[in-house]
């Protein structure tokens, strides 16, 4: 069935296909089953989310792929549907910083995103910045022009629906993953 399915994805833009029938078990229940256990979480990891908006269009399979041709590593995932609440409470550093922060909170609460905890395998302590660099930059339109590969390129509509959060500081990067992977329920 797995072979059957990956064959009929084969090509299609956003959509992906495990392996073999394993691999797409543990797959199954990183992203819908859960989250990883904190204890697995690497500090030296930065955070993407994938906002609600890319999750409902079909993107998610394609964001991994491209993260993980990037060189990163997948150290723990799962899926949240926050609230307006948690949104607000997860974004709170960008207030007052970024006008569209009150918008962004409002945009992760539309709907399911998905937390992963990414390591840059070839050199770990780059991990945030490397990260930062392939989301580029916050506007998909400026992105397109300066970095026309980047996720935000490449999966963003507009400076809310951008496709993803990223980790901007190495030192915010655990606290991110402790919201994500301890905190919400």
């Amino acid at each position: 069935a797995v072979s059957a399915w990956r064959a009929a994805i084969a090509g299609r833009a956003g959509a992906e296909g495990s392996a073999d029938g394993a691999e797409a078990a543990a797959q199954a229940k990183l992203l819908f089953g859960g989250s990883a256990p904190l204890a697995r979480c690497d500090p030296r990891g930065g955070l993407l989310l994938v906002k609600p908006h890319a999750v409902r269009e079909g993107r998610l399979g394609g964001i991994v792929r491209d993260v993980v041709a990037a060189g990163f590593e997948l150290v723990a995932g799962r899926s949240a549907a926050l609230s307006r609440v948690n949104a607000s409470e997860f974004l709170e550093v960008y207030q007052g910083v970024s006008p569209e922060a009150r918008e962004w909170a409002e945009e992760l609460s539309q709907g399911g995103c998905v937390a992963l905890q990414l390591v840059l395998t070839a050199e770990p302590q780059r991990s945030v910045a490397a990260l930062r660099e392939l989301c580029g930059a916050h506007d998909p339109a400026v992105a397109e022009r300066i970095h026309p590969k980047s996720l935000r390129a490449r999966y963003g509509e507009d400076k809310v629906r951008n496709g993803v959060h990223c980790t901007d500081l190495p030192e915010d990067a655990p606290l991110e993953a402790e919201y994500f992977f301890s905190l919400l329920p």
